[in-house]
């Protein structure tokens, strides 16, 4: 990522301040403006752009917040660092928020060692607020939306299939959806490769409650580079895979997990294919815990 440079800034001084406002002003991403990290935001700021500080965004005055702040320990005021990243990295990661000018703090030693900023760069308390050019997340055309999302439930039911029909293998199928030999592609067929050498399947027995939804998906825009965007679609799912031992004629693994997944499309010669995807690691399956 690209920050802007002491003098970069001051040169927008204005606009950067306008919009470091809106910002404050907005409660979907400062809920309690006069929280610490938020103070901790604005000292920062008030460095940065020492006329930022006439009209502050909370109802504190502006010497109490840098008395609480002046008074914090090295590890309260990490903590305070932390909490404001948090919450600026899910407010940004938003669909449809459009900023002008985004806002990062970080520790002073960690911004002049990445070479994102020079010796001579304000800071409060060794805590530097950089700052870069917005980045918009555009939304795609409703006709490229539904088909990215009805992509992602063809090729959701494809895997299944692939894993149900064990241990048959169906791998064609998943050329229709998937990049071949892609990171995507590859995962499910390790998946399939695995569970077919140990002989597990999903038809067995009569009763097996093997199953899967997807809960929602949405398609967007997200910057890549500077200069690329890439086609992602974002996902809620449910998993139910009980996997079913022929040899040993048990349940040998239960897979069962909601979980949320970022699918990353690419354009090929016939059609958008997944390409990858990301994903939590499991939560509640645990098959060879300790036994009593």
């Amino acid at each position: 990522m690209e920050f802007l440079s002491h003098l970069q800034i001051r040169e927008a001084a204005s606009e950067i301040t306008e919009a470091f406002s809106h910002l404050m002003a907005d409660r979907t991403a400062v809920a309690k403006p006069d929280a610490r990290q938020w103070c901790l935001l604005r000292a920062c700021m008030s460095a940065l752009i020492p006329s930022s500080s006439d009209s502050p965004s909370g109802t504190l005055r502006e010497t109490e917040a840098l008395a609480i702040l002046n008074s914090a320990s090295v590890q309260q005021l990490a903590q305070y660092r932390y909490e404001v990243s948090r919450s600026l990295d899910h407010f940004y990661r938003r669909y449809g928020r459009a900023q002008a000018y985004m806002f990062q703090v970080v520790h002073s030693r960690t911004a002049r060692r990445a070479g994102w900023c020079l010796q001579s760069y304000p800071d409060f308390r060794n805590y530097t607020l950089m700052v870069r050019c917005g980045e918009s997340v555009e939304a795609p055309g409703v006709q490229l939306a539904e088909h990215a999302e009805s992509l992602i439930g063809r090729a959701l039911e494809a895997e299944f299939q692939a894993y149900y029909r064990l241990p048959a293998r169906a791998d064609h199928e998943l050329d229709r959806y998937f990049v071949q030999d892609g990171p995507a592609w590859r995962r499910i067929v390790h998946v399939l490769d695995g569970c077919g050498r140990r002989g597990w399947t999903l038809r067995e027995p009569a009763a097996n409650p093997s199953t899967y939804r997807l809960v929602s998906a949405r398609a967007g825009w997200e910057r890549v580079t500077s200069t690329t965007t890439e086609l992602r679609v974002r996902s809620t799912e449910y998993w139910y895979l009980r996997w079913w031992d022929a040899a040993k004629q048990a349940y040998a693994y239960p897979y069962r997990e909601t979980n949320q997944q970022i699918y990353f499309l690419t354009q090929c010669s016939d059609g958008w294919r997944i390409d990858d995807n990301s994903y939590p690691a499991p939560r509640t399956s645990a098959p060879h815990r300790r036994r009593r």
